[in-house]
């Protein structure tokens, strides 16, 4: 009996759709930025400091700031000579210096998210584009779609999906650990420093 000839995907030449070539490329210049932004941020929230920036009489405002950030405060400052003119200058020059570095984290963090849920709005977006493209190019060809070229359209297409949800996934891994920390950092100032050169 005479074999049955078939269409077979794996024997004709492939051709990477044009979809996937876009978001391939999109897919690598995301993870570069995200991953540059996230060991930024990590550097702000993490990073050790010299030891001359832990020294009381030569801190200002700005390496106050830098400190609190990294979570390594200075209860002693708030403690000594709280009527100090000078230290409530200090205080609030550093808490308004904390301030803004600590939105611009956030900033940062909000970014990344935004980056991250876009990725995953056009890895689906590329998931129905390339699978139309299969199944039409396939239909106008062939007539029929058998189910194991079903499968393999579908496995194809998928791979898109797989990479947006692995940027996400990692993007908002970065993004719990950077808010819970941010989070605690402002709790620890106004803990430390008070809440008054928080707001000022």
């Amino acid at each position: 009996m005479q074999d049955q000839v078939g269409w077979d995907i794996r024997t004709v030449d492939y051709m990477v759709p044009w979809e996937l070539r876009l978001f391939t490329l999109y897919w690598l210049i995301v993870t570069i930025v995200l991953a540059v932004r996230s060991i930024k941020l990590a550097w702000q929230l993490w990073s050790v400091l010299t030891a001359r920036s832990y020294d009381p009489k030569t801190v200002t405002p700005a390496r106050l700031a830098a400190l609190a950030l990294r979570n390594k405060f200075m209860p002693q400052l708030a403690a000594t000579e709280p009527e100090s003119k000078e230290l409530q200058s200090l205080m609030q020059q550093a808490g308004r210096s904390f301030r803004r570095k600590w939105e611009l984290c956030f900033v940062q963090i909000t970014t990344i998210k935004n980056m991250a849920t876009l990725t995953v709005a056009l890895s689906a977006l590329t998931f129905v584009l390339l699978f139309m493209h299969r199944m039409r190019n396939i239909t106008l060809a062939h007539g029929v779609v058998s189910a194991w070229q079903l499968q393999a359209i579908t496995d194809e297409a998928l791979i898109t999906l797989f990479m947006g949800l692995t940027v996400y996934a990692a993007a908002y891994f970065v993004i719990s650990l950077c808010e819970g920390a941010l989070l605690r950092r402002k709790t620890a100032w106004n803990f430390y420093y008070g809440e008054a050169n928080w707001s000022k």
